[in-house]
């Protein structure tokens, strides 16, 4: 990434979390136990967007790790890593924007079925 848009990025995010009201998921991206949690999947996916790897058989590194439910859906499921799937920029605003057009289940099938995928050897050797 260029440093214009990683500059562009930066001032993207902070701007976002300013505005935003849900103090207990912040709060909960800033947590240690999240981080840990982030860092190992990273690992595990081996820092790939599984979406871009195994439907469009490209290697493009992750940006983002999306909860396939969201957390403020159900908060039980936010250290769950079977909800979980790491997905590049691209990707996860398409995924954010079939939500937000009613498309929520449909893609959310699609994200667990690429999770099972993945675990069954299209791409990891070992269950999370």
């Amino acid at each position: 990434m260029d440093q214009r848009r990683e500059q562009s990025d930066k001032y993207r995010h902070r701007r976002y979390n300013r505005q935003r009201t849900d103090k207990r998921e912040q709060q909960f991206y800033k947590s240690r136990q999240w981080e840990q949690l982030r860092q190992y999947l990273a690992g595990y996916y081996h820092g790939l967007c599984v979406y871009s790897y195994l439907v469009e058989h490209k290697i493009v590194p992750y940006y983002t790790m999306h909860h396939i439910i969201p957390v403020k859906d159900d908060w039980s499921k936010r250290f769950n890593s079977n909800c979980i799937i790491p997905l590049c920029e691209s990707v996860h605003q398409r995924v954010e924007k079939a939500y937000r057009e009613g498309r929520k289940k449909e893609t959310q099938e699609q994200l667990f079925e690429l999770l099972k995928r993945w675990r069954d050897g299209a791409g990891g050797t070992e269950k999370v």
